[in-house]
Protein backbone atom coordinates (compact mmCIF):
# COMPACT_ATOMS: atom_id res chain seq x y z
CA UNK A 1 0.00 0.00 0.00
CA UNK A 2 2.68 2.23 -0.09
CA UNK A 3 5.01 3.95 -2.66
CA UNK A 4 8.44 2.25 -3.64
CA UNK A 5 11.30 4.56 -4.64
CA UNK A 6 14.08 2.50 -3.16
CA UNK A 7 15.26 -1.03 -3.54
CA UNK A 8 15.71 -2.69 -0.67
CA UNK A 9 16.67 -6.05 0.94
CA UNK A 10 14.20 -8.73 -0.12
CA UNK A 11 12.19 -10.45 2.52
CA UNK A 12 10.93 -13.66 2.80
CA UNK A 13 7.56 -12.86 4.44
CA UNK A 14 6.31 -15.48 7.42
CA UNK A 15 2.87 -14.39 7.11
CA UNK A 16 0.37 -16.95 5.10
CA UNK A 17 -0.77 -14.84 2.41
CA UNK A 18 1.71 -12.31 1.52
CA UNK A 19 3.87 -11.44 -1.22
CA UNK A 20 7.40 -10.76 -0.14
CA UNK A 21 7.83 -7.19 -1.48
CA UNK A 22 11.35 -5.99 -1.39
CA UNK A 23 9.55 -3.08 -0.23
CA UNK A 24 8.57 -3.44 3.40
CA UNK A 25 5.24 -2.15 4.71
CA UNK A 26 4.51 -1.51 8.17
CA UNK A 27 4.26 -4.88 10.37
CA UNK A 28 0.17 -4.25 10.19
CA UNK A 29 -0.12 -3.97 6.60
CA UNK A 30 -0.89 -7.13 4.39
CA UNK A 31 -0.43 -7.37 0.67
CA UNK A 32 -2.62 -9.60 -1.58
CA UNK A 33 -1.46 -12.80 -3.69
CA UNK A 34 -1.71 -13.21 -7.68
CA UNK A 35 -2.73 -16.57 -9.59
CA UNK A 36 -0.32 -18.60 -11.78
CA UNK A 37 -1.44 -16.75 -14.89
CA UNK A 38 1.72 -16.55 -16.91
CA UNK A 39 1.76 -20.52 -16.80
CA UNK A 40 0.96 -20.87 -20.22
CA UNK A 41 2.79 -17.85 -22.11
CA UNK A 42 4.58 -18.12 -25.19
CA UNK A 43 8.05 -17.25 -25.68
CA UNK A 44 7.54 -14.56 -28.20
CA UNK A 45 6.00 -12.66 -25.11
CA UNK A 46 9.24 -12.38 -23.82
CA UNK A 47 10.28 -8.75 -23.04
CA UNK A 48 13.31 -8.32 -22.23
CA UNK A 49 13.76 -6.49 -18.70
CA UNK A 50 15.30 -7.87 -16.30
CA UNK A 51 18.02 -10.31 -15.26
CA UNK A 52 16.00 -13.52 -14.96
CA UNK A 53 17.92 -16.87 -14.29
CA UNK A 54 15.76 -20.56 -13.62
CA UNK A 55 16.67 -23.58 -11.98
CA UNK A 56 14.73 -26.92 -11.17
CA UNK A 57 16.19 -27.75 -8.01
CA UNK A 58 16.88 -32.02 -6.96
CA UNK A 59 18.71 -32.67 -4.20
CA UNK A 60 18.70 -36.17 -5.26
CA UNK A 61 19.60 -35.90 -8.98
CA UNK A 62 23.39 -36.56 -10.31
CA UNK A 63 25.18 -32.87 -10.52
CA UNK A 64 24.57 -33.27 -14.39
CA UNK A 65 21.54 -32.61 -13.88
CA UNK A 66 21.27 -29.56 -11.47
CA UNK A 67 21.87 -27.60 -14.73
CA UNK A 68 19.32 -24.75 -14.44
CA UNK A 69 16.11 -24.82 -16.30
CA UNK A 70 15.81 -21.91 -18.67
CA UNK A 71 11.93 -22.36 -19.88
CA UNK A 72 10.52 -20.01 -17.06
CA UNK A 73 8.26 -16.86 -18.91
CA UNK A 74 8.24 -13.60 -18.85
CA UNK A 75 4.99 -11.28 -19.28
CA UNK A 76 4.63 -7.47 -19.87
CA UNK A 77 1.38 -5.96 -19.13
CA UNK A 78 1.57 -2.16 -19.46
CA UNK A 79 -0.69 -0.20 -17.09
CA UNK A 80 -1.12 3.24 -18.52
CA UNK A 81 1.17 6.54 -19.55
CA UNK A 82 3.76 7.61 -17.28
CA UNK A 83 3.90 10.52 -14.97
CA UNK A 84 5.57 13.54 -17.47
CA UNK A 85 8.28 15.97 -16.38
CA UNK A 86 6.82 18.22 -13.80
CA UNK A 87 4.57 15.84 -12.56
CA UNK A 88 5.05 14.32 -9.39
CA UNK A 89 6.04 10.88 -8.61
CA UNK A 90 4.33 7.74 -9.89
CA UNK A 91 2.99 5.43 -6.78
CA UNK A 92 2.08 1.75 -7.48
CA UNK A 93 -0.44 -0.55 -5.58
CA UNK A 94 0.93 -3.86 -3.77
CA UNK A 95 -0.01 -6.10 -6.53
CA UNK A 96 1.45 -4.15 -9.20
CA UNK A 97 -1.16 -3.74 -11.18
CA UNK A 98 -2.47 -0.06 -10.52
CA UNK A 99 -0.55 3.44 -10.35
CA UNK A 100 -1.18 6.95 -9.37
CA UNK A 101 0.23 10.47 -9.66
CA UNK A 102 -0.37 13.88 -9.00
CA UNK A 103 -0.63 16.16 -11.61
CA UNK A 104 -1.49 20.07 -12.54
CA UNK A 105 -5.24 20.41 -13.33
CA UNK A 106 -6.52 23.86 -14.51
CA UNK A 107 -4.91 26.04 -11.25
CA UNK A 108 -5.12 22.58 -9.17
CA UNK A 109 -3.51 20.01 -8.63
CA UNK A 110 -4.85 16.75 -9.83
CA UNK A 111 -4.97 13.22 -8.31
CA UNK A 112 -4.60 10.65 -11.53
CA UNK A 113 -5.60 7.03 -10.48
CA UNK A 114 -4.89 4.55 -13.05
CA UNK A 115 -4.44 7.58 -16.00
CA UNK A 116 -8.00 8.54 -15.05
CA UNK A 117 -8.76 12.03 -13.33
CA UNK A 118 -9.77 11.30 -9.59
CA UNK A 119 -9.80 14.40 -7.95
CA UNK A 120 -9.19 18.18 -8.28
CA UNK A 121 -8.05 20.10 -4.68
CA UNK A 122 -6.42 23.07 -3.84
CA UNK A 123 -3.41 21.52 -3.01
CA UNK A 124 -2.16 18.64 -1.59
CA UNK A 125 -0.07 17.40 1.72
CA UNK A 126 1.90 14.90 0.83
CA UNK A 127 2.82 13.53 -2.45
CA UNK A 128 2.27 9.98 -2.13
CA UNK A 129 -1.24 7.73 -3.14
CA UNK A 130 -1.87 5.21 -0.65
CA UNK A 131 -3.51 1.82 -1.95
CA UNK A 132 -5.16 -0.49 0.34
CA UNK A 133 -3.44 -4.38 0.83
CA UNK A 134 -5.70 -5.62 -1.85
CA UNK A 135 -5.08 -2.98 -3.85
CA UNK A 136 -8.64 -2.34 -4.08
CA UNK A 137 -8.97 1.59 -2.84
CA UNK A 138 -6.77 4.49 -3.16
CA UNK A 139 -6.20 7.19 -0.72
CA UNK A 140 -4.74 10.37 -0.80
CA UNK A 141 -4.44 13.50 1.88
CA UNK A 142 -5.68 16.83 -0.16
CA UNK A 143 -6.07 20.51 0.80
CA UNK A 144 -9.08 22.76 0.80
CA UNK A 145 -9.79 26.02 2.32
CA UNK A 146 -6.61 25.58 4.62
CA UNK A 147 -7.62 22.27 6.02
CA UNK A 148 -6.71 18.60 5.57
CA UNK A 149 -9.03 15.89 4.58
CA UNK A 150 -8.49 11.99 3.54
CA UNK A 151 -9.53 11.25 0.02
CA UNK A 152 -10.89 7.43 -0.26
CA UNK A 153 -11.65 6.38 -3.94
CA UNK A 154 -12.27 9.82 -5.04
CA UNK A 155 -15.11 10.19 -1.98
CA UNK A 156 -13.37 13.14 0.76
CA UNK A 157 -13.46 12.78 4.39
CA UNK A 158 -14.17 15.44 7.35
CA UNK A 159 -11.60 18.16 6.90
CA UNK A 160 -9.08 18.74 9.60
CA UNK A 161 -6.08 21.11 10.74
CA UNK A 162 -3.78 18.26 9.90
CA UNK A 163 -3.40 14.81 8.86
CA UNK A 164 0.22 13.19 9.13
CA UNK A 165 1.05 11.24 5.91
CA UNK A 166 2.46 8.09 7.57
CA UNK A 167 0.13 7.38 9.39
CA UNK A 168 -2.19 6.40 6.60
CA UNK A 169 -3.24 2.60 6.66
CA UNK A 170 -5.96 -0.06 5.61
CA UNK A 171 -8.00 -2.40 7.57
CA UNK A 172 -7.37 -5.11 5.25
CA UNK A 173 -10.40 -6.99 5.65
CA UNK A 174 -13.00 -3.59 5.57
CA UNK A 175 -10.76 -1.69 3.49
CA UNK A 176 -11.82 1.09 5.31
CA UNK A 177 -8.76 3.99 5.74
CA UNK A 178 -7.32 4.19 9.33
CA UNK A 179 -5.68 6.90 9.92
CA UNK A 180 -4.63 10.08 12.67
CA UNK A 181 -5.81 13.10 12.17
CA UNK A 182 -5.44 16.63 14.70
CA UNK A 183 -7.79 19.59 15.43
CA UNK A 184 -6.58 22.12 17.72
CA UNK A 185 -5.39 20.32 20.88
CA UNK A 186 -7.02 16.84 20.13
CA UNK A 187 -5.73 14.03 18.23
CA UNK A 188 -7.87 11.53 16.82
CA UNK A 189 -7.95 8.36 15.78
CA UNK A 190 -10.08 8.09 12.27
CA UNK A 191 -11.74 5.03 10.57
CA UNK A 192 -13.62 5.19 7.29
CA UNK A 193 -16.10 7.95 8.46
CA UNK A 194 -16.10 7.56 11.94
CA UNK A 195 -13.78 8.92 14.72
CA UNK A 196 -13.26 5.46 17.43
CA UNK A 197 -10.49 7.87 19.95
CA UNK A 198 -10.04 10.89 20.84
CA UNK A 199 -6.61 10.91 22.74
CA UNK A 200 -3.81 13.82 23.88
CA UNK A 201 -1.29 12.37 21.20
CA UNK A 202 -0.55 8.94 19.44
CA UNK A 203 3.10 7.44 19.15
CA UNK A 204 4.07 8.18 15.52
CA UNK A 205 0.77 8.42 14.86
CA UNK A 206 1.08 4.70 14.14
CA UNK A 207 -2.26 3.03 14.56
CA UNK A 208 -1.69 -0.85 14.20
CA UNK A 209 -4.52 -3.26 12.27
CA UNK A 210 -4.54 -6.85 12.97
CA UNK A 211 -4.27 -9.15 10.00
CA UNK A 212 -7.87 -10.39 10.26
CA UNK A 213 -8.94 -6.60 10.52
CA UNK A 214 -10.88 -7.03 13.75
CA UNK A 215 -8.48 -5.52 15.93
CA UNK A 216 -6.80 -1.59 16.39
CA UNK A 217 -3.83 -0.75 18.54
CA UNK A 218 -1.88 2.11 18.75
CA UNK A 219 0.28 3.81 22.03
CA UNK A 220 -0.87 6.50 23.45
CA UNK A 221 1.02 9.31 25.27
CA UNK A 222 -0.31 10.71 27.75
CA UNK A 223 -0.79 14.91 28.37
CA UNK A 224 1.72 15.92 31.28
CA UNK A 225 0.32 16.65 34.41
CA UNK A 226 1.65 20.09 35.10
CA UNK A 227 4.86 21.24 32.32
CA UNK A 228 8.18 20.09 31.72
CA UNK A 229 7.13 16.58 32.67
CA UNK A 230 7.81 13.75 30.80
CA UNK A 231 4.78 12.50 29.13
CA UNK A 232 4.52 9.07 29.68
CA UNK A 233 3.14 5.92 27.21
CA UNK A 234 0.20 2.79 27.39
CA UNK A 235 -0.38 0.51 25.27
CA UNK A 236 -4.41 1.27 24.01
CA UNK A 237 -6.05 -2.47 22.12
CA UNK A 238 -9.88 -2.15 20.63
CA UNK A 239 -10.02 1.19 22.63
CA UNK A 240 -8.75 0.05 25.98
CA UNK A 241 -5.92 1.40 27.95
CA UNK A 242 -3.97 -1.91 28.48
CA UNK A 243 -0.54 -2.78 30.95
CA UNK A 244 1.05 -0.40 32.48
CA UNK A 245 3.36 3.29 31.57
CA UNK A 246 6.20 3.18 30.40
CA UNK A 247 8.80 6.30 29.70
CA UNK A 248 9.00 5.98 26.12
CA UNK A 249 7.93 3.60 22.79
CA UNK A 250 8.60 2.95 19.43
CA UNK A 251 5.31 3.31 17.62
CA UNK A 252 6.29 2.21 14.36
CA UNK A 253 7.73 -1.03 15.86
CA UNK A 254 3.85 -1.94 17.38
CA UNK A 255 2.46 -5.13 15.30
CA UNK A 256 0.16 -7.87 15.27
CA UNK A 257 1.19 -11.63 15.34
CA UNK A 258 -0.34 -13.05 11.75
CA UNK A 259 -3.26 -14.45 13.88
CA UNK A 260 -4.12 -11.18 15.28
CA UNK A 261 -3.82 -12.53 18.98
CA UNK A 262 -0.56 -11.74 20.05
CA UNK A 263 0.81 -7.40 20.17
CA UNK A 264 4.02 -6.74 20.34
CA UNK A 265 6.27 -3.38 20.67
CA UNK A 266 9.17 -1.62 21.71
CA UNK A 267 9.92 0.11 24.82
CA UNK A 268 11.90 1.67 27.25
CA UNK A 269 12.30 0.37 30.90
CA UNK A 270 15.12 1.66 33.18
CA UNK A 271 16.84 3.72 30.01
CA UNK A 272 16.88 0.23 27.95
CA UNK A 273 14.84 -1.13 25.21
CA UNK A 274 12.77 -3.78 25.66
CA UNK A 275 10.55 -6.08 23.52
CA UNK A 276 7.10 -6.42 25.35
CA UNK A 277 5.14 -9.44 23.85
CA UNK A 278 1.82 -10.18 25.35
CA UNK A 279 2.92 -7.59 27.85
CA UNK A 280 5.61 -9.14 29.48
CA UNK A 281 8.31 -7.25 28.72
CA UNK A 282 12.09 -8.83 27.57
CA UNK A 283 15.19 -8.67 28.26
CA UNK A 284 16.61 -5.05 27.65
CA UNK A 285 19.35 -4.18 25.58
CA UNK A 286 21.07 -1.12 23.50
CA UNK A 287 18.73 -1.35 20.82
CA UNK A 288 16.33 -3.42 19.69
CA UNK A 289 15.39 -3.56 15.99
CA UNK A 290 13.27 -5.86 13.29
CA UNK A 291 10.32 -7.92 15.16
CA UNK A 292 9.80 -10.64 13.42
CA UNK A 293 6.65 -13.50 13.87
CA UNK A 294 6.58 -17.34 12.98
CA UNK A 295 4.11 -18.23 10.47
CA UNK A 296 2.19 -19.77 12.87
CA UNK A 297 2.45 -16.87 15.64
CA UNK A 298 4.11 -18.93 18.23
CA UNK A 299 7.67 -17.80 18.20
CA UNK A 300 9.74 -14.59 18.11
CA UNK A 301 13.32 -13.35 16.24
CA UNK A 302 14.40 -9.67 16.38
CA UNK A 303 18.18 -8.28 15.94
CA UNK A 304 19.15 -6.50 18.88
CA UNK A 305 22.79 -4.93 20.25
CA UNK A 306 24.95 -4.29 23.22
CA UNK A 307 26.07 -1.71 21.89
CA UNK A 308 29.33 -3.10 20.55
CA UNK A 309 28.16 -6.24 19.18
CA UNK A 310 25.02 -7.24 16.91
CA UNK A 311 23.43 -10.44 17.85
CA UNK A 312 19.36 -11.83 16.79
CA UNK A 313 17.54 -13.34 19.71
CA UNK A 314 15.22 -16.12 19.29
CA UNK A 315 12.47 -17.42 21.41
CA UNK A 316 14.69 -15.62 24.04
CA UNK A 317 17.51 -17.18 23.64
CA UNK A 318 20.78 -14.99 22.19
CA UNK A 319 22.35 -16.10 18.91
CA UNK A 320 25.99 -15.48 17.80
CA UNK A 321 27.88 -12.05 17.91
CA UNK A 322 28.42 -10.21 14.40
CA UNK A 323 29.67 -6.59 14.20
CA UNK A 324 27.07 -5.34 12.09
CA UNK A 325 22.99 -5.69 12.47
CA UNK A 326 21.90 -7.95 9.78
CA UNK A 327 21.51 -7.60 6.18
CA UNK A 328 17.95 -7.62 5.08
CA UNK A 329 15.37 -9.30 7.17
CA UNK A 330 14.72 -12.33 9.53
CA UNK A 331 13.45 -14.91 7.50
CA UNK A 332 11.09 -17.80 8.88
CA UNK A 333 10.36 -21.03 7.37
CA UNK A 334 6.76 -21.60 6.60
CA UNK A 335 6.43 -24.25 9.03
CA UNK A 336 7.71 -21.90 11.41
CA UNK A 337 10.76 -24.43 12.62
CA UNK A 338 13.61 -22.73 10.87
CA UNK A 339 14.83 -18.97 11.23
CA UNK A 340 17.76 -17.84 8.47
CA UNK A 341 19.51 -14.57 8.66
CA UNK A 342 22.93 -12.31 7.29
CA UNK A 343 25.25 -10.62 8.78
CA UNK A 344 25.95 -7.47 7.53
CA UNK A 345 29.41 -7.85 7.06
CA UNK A 346 29.79 -11.36 8.06
CA UNK A 347 27.96 -14.72 6.95
CA UNK A 348 24.99 -16.68 6.77
CA UNK A 349 22.88 -18.35 9.70
CA UNK A 350 20.54 -21.14 10.12
CA UNK A 351 19.01 -22.00 13.07
CA UNK A 352 21.87 -20.34 15.36
CA UNK A 353 24.58 -21.63 13.45
CA UNK A 354 26.86 -19.93 10.77
CA UNK A 355 26.95 -21.58 7.65
CA UNK A 356 30.40 -22.08 6.84
CA UNK A 357 29.93 -22.80 2.94
CA UNK A 358 30.05 -19.20 2.57
CA UNK A 359 31.85 -17.41 5.56
CA UNK A 360 34.20 -14.49 4.43
CA UNK A 361 33.22 -15.05 0.43
CA UNK A 362 30.22 -12.52 0.15
CA UNK A 363 29.83 -8.82 0.43
CA UNK A 364 25.76 -8.98 0.71
CA UNK A 365 23.03 -11.40 1.04
CA UNK A 366 20.42 -9.69 -1.31
CA UNK A 367 17.98 -12.45 -1.42
CA UNK A 368 16.66 -14.76 1.06
CA UNK A 369 13.80 -17.07 0.95
CA UNK A 370 12.89 -20.72 2.09
CA UNK A 371 11.00 -23.07 -0.49
CA UNK A 372 7.28 -23.65 0.38
CA UNK A 373 7.76 -26.99 1.82
CA UNK A 374 10.59 -25.43 4.48
CA UNK A 375 13.10 -28.22 3.18
CA UNK A 376 15.23 -25.95 1.15
CA UNK A 377 16.93 -22.10 1.59
CA UNK A 378 17.95 -19.92 -1.48
CA UNK A 379 20.08 -17.39 -0.33
CA UNK A 380 21.48 -14.53 -3.39
CA UNK A 381 25.25 -14.07 -3.39
CA UNK A 382 26.89 -10.77 -4.52
CA UNK A 383 30.45 -12.22 -4.04
CA UNK A 384 33.90 -10.67 -3.54
CA UNK A 385 35.29 -12.93 -5.83
CA UNK A 386 34.12 -15.20 -8.69
CA UNK A 387 30.07 -14.41 -10.56
CA UNK A 388 27.43 -13.62 -8.61
CA UNK A 389 24.44 -16.38 -7.98
CA UNK A 390 22.28 -18.17 -5.82
CA UNK A 391 23.61 -20.74 -3.65
CA UNK A 392 20.62 -23.69 -2.05
CA UNK A 393 20.71 -25.40 1.47
CA UNK A 394 18.83 -28.04 3.18
CA UNK A 395 17.45 -26.95 6.54
CA UNK A 396 20.83 -28.80 7.83
CA UNK A 397 22.95 -26.13 6.43
CA UNK A 398 24.39 -28.27 3.69
CA UNK A 399 24.74 -27.20 0.29
CA UNK A 400 22.58 -28.09 -2.52
CA UNK A 401 24.06 -28.54 -5.62
CA UNK A 402 26.54 -26.23 -7.23
CA UNK A 403 26.61 -22.57 -7.66
CA UNK A 404 24.21 -21.24 -9.78
CA UNK A 405 25.78 -18.24 -11.66
CA UNK A 406 25.05 -15.48 -13.32
CA UNK A 407 27.15 -15.23 -16.49
CA UNK A 408 28.18 -11.65 -18.56
CA UNK A 409 29.75 -10.32 -15.68
CA UNK A 410 29.01 -8.69 -11.79
CA UNK A 411 24.90 -9.02 -11.69
CA UNK A 412 23.83 -8.12 -7.81
CA UNK A 413 21.30 -10.98 -7.22
CA UNK A 414 18.44 -8.62 -5.85
CA UNK A 415 15.11 -11.16 -5.74
CA UNK A 416 14.43 -14.64 -5.30
CA UNK A 417 11.28 -16.44 -5.69
CA UNK A 418 10.46 -20.69 -5.40
CA UNK A 419 7.64 -22.47 -7.32
CA UNK A 420 4.49 -23.78 -5.29
CA UNK A 421 6.39 -27.41 -5.09
CA UNK A 422 9.01 -26.27 -4.28
CA UNK A 423 10.94 -27.61 -7.11
CA UNK A 424 11.93 -24.33 -9.10
CA UNK A 425 13.52 -21.15 -8.42
CA UNK A 426 13.84 -18.10 -10.41
CA UNK A 427 15.81 -14.58 -9.37
CA UNK A 428 16.70 -11.57 -10.76
CA UNK A 429 19.30 -8.86 -10.40
CA UNK A 430 21.03 -5.81 -11.59
CA UNK A 431 23.32 -5.70 -14.56
CA UNK A 432 25.58 -2.09 -13.43
CA UNK A 433 29.61 -1.93 -14.27
CA UNK A 434 29.09 0.95 -11.55
CA UNK A 435 27.54 -1.35 -8.45
CA UNK A 436 25.03 1.66 -8.22
CA UNK A 437 21.54 -1.03 -9.20
CA UNK A 438 20.31 1.92 -11.39
CA UNK A 439 20.36 -0.52 -14.26
CA UNK A 440 18.83 -3.80 -14.54
CA UNK A 441 19.51 -6.30 -17.51
CA UNK A 442 17.66 -9.30 -18.98
CA UNK A 443 19.25 -12.85 -20.81
CA UNK A 444 18.00 -15.97 -20.26
CA UNK A 445 20.01 -19.25 -19.80
CA UNK A 446 23.56 -19.38 -20.63
CA UNK A 447 23.10 -16.72 -23.66
CA UNK A 448 25.26 -14.10 -23.48
CA UNK A 449 25.19 -11.04 -23.23
CA UNK A 450 22.88 -8.10 -21.74
CA UNK A 451 19.77 -7.83 -24.05
CA UNK A 452 18.33 -4.47 -22.71
CA UNK A 453 18.82 -1.90 -19.61
CA UNK A 454 15.73 -0.38 -18.03
CA UNK A 455 15.19 2.38 -15.39
CA UNK A 456 15.56 0.89 -11.33
CA UNK A 457 12.12 -0.84 -10.78
CA UNK A 458 9.93 1.40 -9.08
CA UNK A 459 8.68 -1.96 -6.88
CA UNK A 460 9.20 -5.50 -6.93
CA UNK A 461 7.16 -8.81 -5.09
CA UNK A 462 6.74 -11.91 -4.70
CA UNK A 463 3.11 -13.89 -5.57
CA UNK A 464 2.22 -16.81 -7.63
CA UNK A 465 3.35 -15.60 -10.61
CA UNK A 466 6.58 -15.84 -9.46
CA UNK A 467 8.68 -12.44 -9.47
CA UNK A 468 7.07 -9.34 -11.05
CA UNK A 469 8.22 -5.85 -10.90
CA UNK A 470 6.93 -2.45 -12.12
CA UNK A 471 9.11 0.10 -14.17
CA UNK A 472 8.50 3.17 -16.25
CA UNK A 473 9.75 2.55 -20.24
CA UNK A 474 9.04 4.66 -23.37
CA UNK A 475 6.78 6.89 -20.73
CA UNK A 476 4.83 3.58 -20.10
CA UNK A 477 4.24 2.39 -16.89
CA UNK A 478 5.04 -1.22 -17.05
CA UNK A 479 4.33 -4.90 -15.04
CA UNK A 480 6.65 -7.33 -16.20
CA UNK A 481 6.06 -10.88 -14.69
CA UNK A 482 9.00 -13.55 -14.14
CA UNK A 483 7.70 -17.20 -13.15
CA UNK A 484 9.53 -20.07 -12.53
CA UNK A 485 10.19 -22.95 -14.79
CA UNK A 486 7.47 -25.92 -15.44
CA UNK A 487 7.02 -27.40 -11.92
CA UNK A 488 5.15 -30.33 -12.38
CA UNK A 489 7.24 -33.90 -14.23
CA UNK A 490 6.10 -34.39 -17.67
CA UNK A 491 4.14 -37.97 -18.47
CA UNK A 492 5.22 -40.30 -20.66
CA UNK A 493 2.05 -40.30 -22.80
CA UNK A 494 -0.59 -37.61 -23.49
CA UNK A 495 -2.88 -37.47 -21.25
CA UNK A 496 -6.60 -38.62 -22.10
CA UNK A 497 -9.68 -36.91 -21.29
CA UNK A 498 -11.77 -38.01 -18.43
CA UNK A 499 -14.92 -40.06 -19.06
CA UNK A 500 -17.95 -37.68 -19.64
CA UNK A 501 -19.42 -39.41 -17.09
CA UNK A 502 -17.51 -38.20 -14.07
CA UNK A 503 -19.64 -36.42 -11.64
CA UNK A 504 -19.73 -32.12 -11.10
CA UNK A 505 -18.61 -31.18 -7.82
CA UNK A 506 -20.76 -28.96 -5.71
CA UNK A 507 -19.96 -25.58 -4.97
CA UNK A 508 -18.24 -24.08 -2.05
CA UNK A 509 -17.28 -20.86 -0.66
CA UNK A 510 -13.71 -21.86 -0.56
CA UNK A 511 -13.63 -21.49 -4.34
CA UNK A 512 -12.07 -18.58 -5.89
CA UNK A 513 -11.87 -17.09 -9.00
CA UNK A 514 -10.07 -13.94 -10.66
CA UNK A 515 -10.41 -10.97 -8.87
CA UNK A 516 -12.84 -10.20 -11.62
CA UNK A 517 -15.15 -12.56 -12.22
CA UNK A 518 -17.64 -14.95 -10.76
CA UNK A 519 -17.56 -19.15 -11.29
CA UNK A 520 -19.87 -19.45 -14.10
CA UNK A 521 -19.87 -23.27 -13.77
CA UNK A 522 -18.38 -26.40 -11.23
CA UNK A 523 -17.35 -28.87 -12.93
CA UNK A 524 -15.21 -32.46 -11.96
CA UNK A 525 -13.29 -33.74 -8.76
CA UNK A 526 -11.02 -35.79 -10.27
CA UNK A 527 -7.52 -34.39 -10.51
CA UNK A 528 -5.28 -35.21 -14.22
CA UNK A 529 -3.13 -33.52 -15.97
CA UNK A 530 -3.46 -30.67 -17.33
CA UNK A 531 -1.27 -29.73 -20.44
CA UNK A 532 -0.64 -26.24 -22.33
CA UNK A 533 -1.30 -25.93 -26.27
CA UNK A 534 2.95 -26.72 -26.58
CA UNK A 535 2.73 -29.87 -24.37
CA UNK A 536 6.08 -28.03 -22.86
CA UNK A 537 4.02 -27.29 -18.83
CA UNK A 538 1.81 -29.91 -16.96
CA UNK A 539 0.15 -29.52 -13.74
CA UNK A 540 -1.82 -32.45 -11.88
CA UNK A 541 -5.01 -30.43 -10.56
CA UNK A 542 -8.83 -30.61 -11.07
CA UNK A 543 -11.50 -28.56 -12.61
CA UNK A 544 -12.68 -26.25 -10.30
CA UNK A 545 -14.67 -23.14 -12.56
CA UNK A 546 -14.97 -21.19 -16.11
CA UNK A 547 -15.57 -17.91 -16.60
CA UNK A 548 -15.59 -15.71 -19.48
CA UNK A 549 -12.08 -17.51 -21.21
CA UNK A 550 -10.44 -18.62 -18.15
CA UNK A 551 -10.18 -21.81 -16.31
CA UNK A 552 -9.59 -22.08 -12.39
CA UNK A 553 -7.90 -25.47 -11.59
CA UNK A 554 -6.78 -26.65 -7.56
CA UNK A 555 -3.96 -28.74 -7.23
CA UNK A 556 -3.97 -31.42 -4.91
CA UNK A 557 -2.32 -28.89 -1.88
CA UNK A 558 -5.40 -26.85 -2.17
CA UNK A 559 -3.84 -24.03 -4.71
CA UNK A 560 -6.11 -22.30 -6.88
CA UNK A 561 -4.42 -20.97 -10.73
CA UNK A 562 -6.61 -19.61 -12.86
CA UNK A 563 -5.16 -20.13 -17.09
CA UNK A 564 -6.62 -18.82 -20.29
CA UNK A 565 -8.59 -21.73 -22.00
CA UNK A 566 -7.48 -20.55 -25.36
CA UNK A 567 -3.53 -21.70 -24.00
CA UNK A 568 -4.83 -25.22 -23.14
CA UNK A 569 -4.16 -28.30 -25.19
CA UNK A 570 -6.85 -29.15 -27.69
CA UNK A 571 -7.74 -31.96 -25.16
CA UNK A 572 -7.82 -29.81 -22.20
CA UNK A 573 -9.79 -27.64 -24.26
CA UNK A 574 -12.55 -30.55 -25.07
CA UNK A 575 -12.31 -31.34 -21.06
CA UNK A 576 -13.91 -27.75 -20.24
CA UNK A 577 -15.84 -27.43 -22.62
CA UNK A 578 -17.91 -30.35 -21.65
CA UNK A 579 -17.68 -29.32 -18.40
CA UNK A 580 -20.15 -26.72 -18.97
Amino acid sequence: MMKCRNLRPPISFPKSGNGGLITEPRPNRQFARGKWRALVMHPALVLPCVLLCLSVVSPSAPAKDKEPDFRGKVQTEVLGDAPQSGEGELCTSPDGRRFAFWTRAGGKVGCIVDGELAGKHDGQASNEVYFSPDSQHAAWIAEEDGKQTVVCDGQPGKAYSGVPSQSICFNPASGEVVYVASEGQDTFVVVGEKEVAKQHAVVAYHVAVSPDGKRLAWLRQRKPDRAYTASNVVLVVDGQETGPEYADADGESLTFSPDSQRIAFVATIDKEQCFVVDGEPGPGQYSISDLTFSPDSRRVAYDASNGRRHYVVVDGEMGPEFNAPIEGRLCFSPDSKHVAYAARLGSLYLDGKEIPEITGRLEHRRALAFSPDSSKLACGVDMVRGPDGILLFDVAGKKIGEHLQFEGGWERPLAVAWSPDSRSIAWFGSYSACYNDQLIGTYFGKHSGVNSQLPRPLRVGFDDDGIWFVVVHEAKVQRVTARPAGTAPEPKTQPKPPPASQPAASPTAAVTARPDETPRAMATDAFRDWTDATGQYHIEAKLVATKDGWVLLETKDGKKISLPISKLSAADQAVVEKSD
